[in-house]
């Protein structure tokens, strides 16, 4: 009697647990993840609901990766556009520095070659060139019969002198007024480079610092020019004092 009222409980309990995995099965066939889906069907099976499942988690977490490096790699290259972008202003300034001083020094130069100057009656300014042929600052030769009413003193600059060091203050100047537009196009790239709302694509934020160094290049290298040729200091008249331009 105690033995079949055993097996009656068995049989029972087997019938509750087939009952319950039928239900779990047609739950995770309709997408209710129950977690016992293994039960039923292989977990790698191509038709394994939960095999799917960990598929696409996957595929999910692979691109979360994916997207994370892609994050890491673009702020790494925007971090270096602005650091070369920070650089390449500080190259700006300095030559920006360094022509406005070299270009006060060579206006109080060339004012003392300008006072040394021989002078026409009419006292305009006037050089001798090394042919011997007086001239204009202009460049106008000087007619022979007014030339003849000069007198010099011997420390008159020449014409190929007065020249040079104006064609140098020229080139100064311009040197000075491309530095300070570079100034302002480089802030605008910066500006761009850190506006959170625009981020500019990886191949444009190396497009950026590649002209925004050759910019900087550029006027280094015309400054390189203009440094390689020595300023030649007047010769001091009484009540003038030398200027001597210091080799940067």
């Amino acid at each position: 009697m105690v033995e079949a009222e055993h097996e009656n409980m068995r049989l029972a309990e087997r019938f509750k647990r087939h009952a319950q995995s039928m239900d779990d099965f047609n739950n995770e066939m309709a997408g209710r993840d129950v977690g016992r889906i293994s039960r039923f069907v292989g977990a790698s099976s191509s038709g394994s609901v939960e095999g799917r499942h960990r598929r696409e988690g996957q595929k999910d977490q692979d691109t979360r990766f994916q997207m994370m490096a892609a994050t890491m790699a673009y702020q790494a290259l925007l971090e270096d556009a602005i650091e070369v972008l920070q650089k390449v202003q500080a190259r700006i300034s300095t030559v920006l520095d360094t022509v406005k001083n070299m270009r006060a020094a060579d206006e109080v130069a060339q004012d003392q070659r300008a006072a040394r100057a021989a002078r026409l009656p009419d006292g305009s300014s006037v050089f001798r060139d090394d042919n011997g042929k007086v001239r204009r600052d202009n460049g106008e030769i000087v007619a022979a019969e007014l030339a003849a009413t000069i007198i010099w003193r011997g420390d008159e600059p020449g014409y190929e002198e007065w020249q040079f060091h104006r064609e140098r203050l020229q080139q100064l100047k311009a040197l000075e007024i491309d530095a300070m537009a570079t100034q302002q196009s480089v802030g605008d790239m910066q500006a761009r480079v850190e506006d959170g709302d625009i981020q500019p694509s990886a191949d444009e934020l190396e497009e950026i610092g590649a002209e925004a160094e050759s910019i900087a290049d550029n006027l280094e290298q015309r400054l390189d020019t203009l440094l390689s040729h020595r300023v030649e200091t007047p010769q001091a008249d009484p009540g003038f004092t030398a200027i001597v331009i210091p080799e940067l």
